[in-house]
């Protein structure tokens, strides 16, 4: 199956669950803390530590006070029984990462299935738009120490596509949805960026192949998890 094709299924996937209800989105979201928790586990060679992820999402729904408390406690217990900083870092990095971050695309939803989509989309477009462009006419490097294919050319390409696709969709006033396309297109170049330093730190191309040549859960959502806490904020 080629990289476009599996990338419609997910999106259409993605929009379906966004679509249909709250509880859908949760679904979804403990799906995702899951296997991204899975996934980076693997790669921190901490085994089974993902099983209590999801838990702390549904505290995180509950509460974000409540989850950040129980991902400073989960990480303690794992730092203690090994008695290994790096274990207890790992592990919190994992707890905030994929058990926290992702529940704010459900407090999103809650604010009504526009708001998600508007960053859905802009995320998107800001993935594709970078890919093609930096593809296509891509010669400055932008960081060669994380991800040797991304370009400066096809930074400018995500950041405009983002500029002109989150107006469309959102309900702010033009000035301000330009200013906050700006600012999600700039979180999700950054999130991308984040899940490569893991990756190159691991010596791993891809965190899993479940998606086929978009890699993982990790690999595929990044961008939109990590911007989604700080949509939250632009939207309060």
């Amino acid at each position: 199956m080629s990289r476009e094709i599996t990338g419609i299924i997910i999106g259409i996937v993605t929009l379906a669950l966004a679509f249909i209800s709250i509880y859908t989105v949760a679904i979804g979201v403990l799906i995702l803390s899951y296997f991204m928790s899975r996934e980076i586990f693997i790669t921190f060679g901490i085994r089974y530590a993902h099983l209590f992820i999801p838990m702390i999402a549904i505290a995180t729904w509950i509460n974000p006070a409540l989850g950040i408390l129980l991902s400073f406690l989960y990480c303690f217990s794992y730092g203690y029984i090994r008695w290994d900083m790096d274990v207890f870092l790992k592990v919190f990095f994992t707890s905030i990462y994929a058990g926290v971050l992702p529940v704010y695309l459900i407090f999103i939803r809650e604010m009504g299935f526009n708001a998600l989509l508007a960053l859905i989309v802009t995320v998107w477009a800001v993935d594709i738009s970078a890919y093609y462009v930096g593809k296509t006419i891509g010669k400055v490097p932008l960081a060669p120490r994380l991800s040797p294919k991304k370009t400066v050319e096809g930074l400018i390409g995500g950041l405009i596509s983002a500029v002109i696709v989150f107006p469309l969709i959102s309900d702010m006033d033009i000035i301000q949805s330009m200013l906050s396309g700006l600012i999600i297109g700039i979180s999700a170049v950054i999130g991308d960026l984040l899940k490569s330093f893991i990756k190159r730190q691991a010596g791993i191309k891809d965190f899993s192949n479940i998606f086929g040549e978009h890699g993982g859960f990790v690999d595929r959502f990044d961008s939109l998890v990590f911007t989604g806490a700080l949509y939250y904020c632009i939207l309060l």
